[in-house]
């Protein structure tokens, strides 16, 4: 797993080269808001950012008091997120792991369970019509429904 979180990780690096070019917008929005929300900067951390835009720059979405031009020369690191994003969205994973479990396990039950429900229904069906229905489907015969039209 550890090899898969490092390509993973310099994968991203790599990503992040593109932040400031022009046809990758929605690529720069990601990284501000994760970076805004999650409380992070950089991969890694805010050191990941000085190769792409500088030494002491970070995005100003890394501050932790966002304003104008607050990541440039950013030489007082107490005033940006210090924790990479790999690691708190990881970290956010691991919190809510039991609400993917809960919803896997609903999808689980919809896919088994609504067609056992279904036979359910049309054996009690059969059960109540009595005979007819039983041989009706031994001989093959296809039960069509469709709507009545009706004449104005």
């Amino acid at each position: 797993m550890t090899q898969v979180s490092e390509s993973a990780k310099e994968d991203l690096k790599e990503g992040l080269k593109l932040y400031n070019s022009e046809n990758n917008v929605g690529l720069k929005n990601a990284w501000n808001i994760i970076q805004a929300e999650m409380h992070c900067c950089g991969v890694t951390s805010y050191t990941d950012w000085y190769p792409v835009l500088g030494d002491n720059t970070v995005p100003d979405r890394c501050c932790m008091e966002n304003s104008q031009d607050c990541g440039r020369n950013s030489t007082n690191t107490n005033l940006v997120w210090k924790m990479g994003c790999f690691e708190k969205v990881q970290m956010w994973f691991d919190d809510n792991k039991h609400i993917f479990g809960t919803v896997g396990m609903c999808i689980l039950i919809m896919q088994v369970g609504v067609p056992k429900v279904t036979d359910m229904t049309i054996a009690a069906y059969d059960g109540a019509v009595g005979e007819p229905g039983k041989k009706n489907r031994e001989e093959g015969i296809a039960w069509t429904f469709s709507p009545s039209r009706s004449s104005v």
